[in-house]
């Protein structure tokens, strides 16, 4: 089931547990009843609208998108770790970004004008804990079977490397 699906479902749950028509979080936030259902039915809220739809149901936008709030990863604006740690996990789970887990560290040293064979992501701050999140990725990926809860595993492991990340 992909993200936009989950939060048109989520939309629907929070309205409904809110005791809210479609008719009435359309007038609360200036968005059609069309466009509602389909935001209901799968279609993708622009981020303005979903915040509007957010404020109507005096929720966050991080539940509706991400779930309960108590599943939230991002509990605060402030909270650099969290921030950085789902952000790369977006981008990963997207395709964006990749592991390479046989890389020779020897072949990662380029001389200047060498055009390494692959896109080299330079990270700036944080490079042990990057490397860290991204690495158990790539193991979890090719292993999964091998874990009773990778979901969980991967959960404790963000909450690991955003604590450490917020307190440098």
């Amino acid at each position: 089931m992909n993200t936009e699906h989950l939060i048109g479902k989520r939309i629907k749950k929070t309205r409904e547990d809110k005791g809210m028509t479609q008719a009435r979080l359309a007038a609360a936030t200036q968005i059609s009843i069309t466009q509602l259902s389909g935001y209901e039915n799968g279609k993708t809220p622009s981020l303005t609208n979903l915040a509007k739809i957010s404020q109507a149901l005096e929720t966050t936008i991080d539940s509706l998108y991400f779930g309960d709030e108590s599943e939230a990863f991002i509990n605060e604006a402030s909270d650099v770790g969290h921030v950085v740690v789902n952000c790369l996990t977006e981008l990963y789970r997207l395709g964006v970004i990749g592991i390479y887990l046989d890389i020779d560290p020897k072949r990662l040293r380029y001389e200047t004008d060498e055009i390494p064979p692959f896109p080299v992501l330079s990270i700036e701050k944080y490079p042990h804990a990057i490397e860290r999140l991204l690495a158990n990725y790539g193991e979890i990926s090719e292993h999964i079977k091998t874990y009773e809860d990778p979901s969980g595993f991967i959960k404790q492991v963000k909450e690991s490397i955003a604590k450490e990340i917020s307190l440098r």
